[in-house]
């Protein structure tokens, strides 16, 4: 995640700033989509199946027998 870009990173156990950040997705509608939308681009291409495979045939790569 990128903080103020995909989402809002907010501490472990710190339930005012999880507030505060809560009301800022709140009032600012087109942040909130323009960080969702953000935040799906780059989970798709993170994520894809395509990464997968790349990232466990570098994996197999190296495993001797």
């Amino acid at each position: 995640m990128v903080d103020g870009k995909t989402g809002l990173l907010v501490p472990p156990n710190n339930p005012q700033l999880l507030a505060e950040a809560v009301l800022v997705i709140s009032k600012d509608s087109a942040a909130t989509v323009a960080m969702g939308r953000l935040a799906r681009e780059r989970a798709e291409s993170v994520f894809s199946s395509e990464q997968h495979i790349t990232s466990l045939n570098k994996i197999f790569m190296n495993v001797t027998f």
